[in-house]
């Protein structure tokens, strides 16, 4: 009896190793749930640039941003409390880093696994728990072990899950989380951040590792295109991870439509594969009222309805530019007929070619009156007598004797030739006033050419030319004697 007793005793010890273990209480039995996903959240000492106790450098640390980011991502699911709700996603919120050390985490003492059917906030609150502990470097994990993260993925046949793995991209088991990866039946969406990654890890993620299968849905594909793995920061990352679990879990976020009209709305939501439902009395013309604003997220099956329109514009709308007024076209005046009677200054003013021979007139006179004159009385040499309007000479002796010598004064001048500007031909006229003749047949003030013999008394004939005598040379004090110019020279002394 007794050996019996023993032999009974040993088969059912033998029979509870291989009985299922006791479903927790606060968990969900997966099984039976269409939509589940896990949170895995890397911890590994290199996030808070630590190498075991050591933190090492160059390294910049990311924990802090990542803390935000995530905060971030447990205020967005806030916002859509209602619409997970309705969705009843099993979740799971965990932490890992080295070998051994994967857990999910309790906030406010309650376990990080659950479905938001029944508690919505305990989803936000785990992502809120997650936050904090990026803040704080003690938290840090060691090494970075992926294959344990997938020892939770226990949602049996059916269910349309997946795992939502957050990296530094520096993995130390790659063969075997490649191993777990192709032997799981849900998605695995690897989410890497920081600074670091190799090309190959990267590549490694993106081609073996992601897997993006799914169990098919109602309004879903079977599939996730999951072609980016890394993200440049802590920001990008977390959107990553919102998309990755809206992709899971069949949702979608309403895409930006800052400033649209209802017809450019519906075509925004249409193209995110979105059902937009648009009131009959609303004017597509208009801006859209009575839809969830931006980035809300909603279930892909979800009738989105558009039940107003209004002309005010929203005021998301950038300022309208101020119209810059068009410039008045300025029409040319066509100039004037030029109308005027000969002679006239304005008759001048409409025959420029008369106004430019009007000017050569006047420089040409100028030139004239400018002109050098001489004059050669009784055959004497030429006396010169300068240039101007007017200028003067005396005679001096009598008879065969008789000469002529220039007076600077040509006022107080013997006799008098002038040169007027304004006569209206050219000519030279001859004063012999002053020499006291009386009544003669020519009179005292006539006109003479050059080179013309000009009877100026009785007895004394003039001749008048343009130009200046020849100068005549220089003598030395010493009476008779020639000054020798520089160029001349001394005779040779005798010997």
């Amino acid at each position: 009896m007794t050996r019996l007793r023993i032999a009974l005793v040993s088969l059912a010890v033998a029979l509870s190793m291989f009985a299922p273990a006791a479903v927790r209480p606060a968990e969900v039995n997966a099984a039976t749930e269409d939509v589940a996903t896990v949170f895995s959240f890397d911890f590994s000492g290199s996030i808070f640039c630590f190498s075991g106790d050591e933190r090492y450098s160059p390294c910049t640390p990311i924990n802090m941003d990542l803390s935000n980011a995530v905060g971030a991502l447990a205020t967005q699911i806030e916002n859509s409390s209602q619409t997970y709700a309705d969705r009843a996603l099993t979740f799971k919120v965990a932490v890992y880093g080295g070998e051994g050390r994967f857990k999910v985490i309790d906030s406010n003492g309650q376990r990080c696994a659950g479905n938001t059917k029944e508690n919505v906030n305990l989803l936000v609150s785990c992502l809120q728990t997650i936050s904090s502990l990026y803040r704080e470097s003690s938290n840090r994990l060691g090494a970075t072990f992926y294959a344990q993260n997938f020892d939770v993925l226990n949602f049996g046949t059916g269910a349309r899950c997946g795992l939502i793995l957050f990296t530094d991209g520096k993995p130390d088991d790659k063969p075997e989380a490649e191993k777990a990866s192709r032997g799981t039946s849900c998605a695995v969406l690897p989410v890497a951040t920081g600074v670091g990654i190799k090309p190959d890890t990267e590549n490694w993620l993106k081609d073996t590792f992601t897997q993006g299968d799914l169990e098919p849905i109602a309004n879903c594909t079977n599939a996730i295109s999951w072609t980016t793995v890394y993200f440049k920061n802590a920001d990008e990352a977390a959107d990553a991870i919102a998309r990755a679990l809206e992709e899971i879990a069949c949702l979608a976020s309403i895409p930006p439509y800052a400033c649209a009209t209802v017809d450019d709305l519906v075509r925004i939501l249409e193209e995110a594969k979105l059902i937009v439902i648009v009131s009959p009395e609303v004017v597509r013309t208009e801006y859209p009222i009575g839809i969830s604003k931006p980035g809300t997220t909603v279930a892909r099956g979800e009738e989105l309805e558009i039940t107003g329109s209004t002309t005010e514009r929203p005021a998301s709308c950038p300022e309208e530019p101020v119209p810059t007024p068009s410039p008045t076209p300025v029409v040319p005046i066509p100039p004037l007929p030029c109308i005027a009677t000969f002679p006239s200054i304005q008759w001048l003013g409409c025959n420029l070619w008369a106004l430019a021979l009007l000017a050569l007139a006047i420089i040409l006179r100028l030139v004239w009156i400018g002109l050098d004159l001489q004059v050669s009385v009784n055959g004497k040499p030429n006396v010169g007598l300068r240039g101007g309007r007017m200028i003067g000479f005396n005679i001096q002796d009598a008879g065969n004797g008789a000469a002529a010598t220039r007076t600077p004064n040509p006022t107080i001048a013997q006799v008098k030739v002038s040169r007027a500007f304004f006569r209206f031909f050219p000519g030279t006229v001859i004063d012999r006033t002053a020499l006291n003749l009386g009544p003669t047949t020519k009179g005292n003030r006539f006109r003479f050419s050059m080179g013309e013999k000009v009877e100026l008394k009785p007895g004394v004939v003039a001749v008048f030319s343009y130009g200046n005598p020849p100068r005549k040379p220089s003598v030395s004090p010493i009476v008779g004697s020639r000054v020798s110019s520089p160029e001349q020279k001394p005779r040779n002394k005798a010997l």
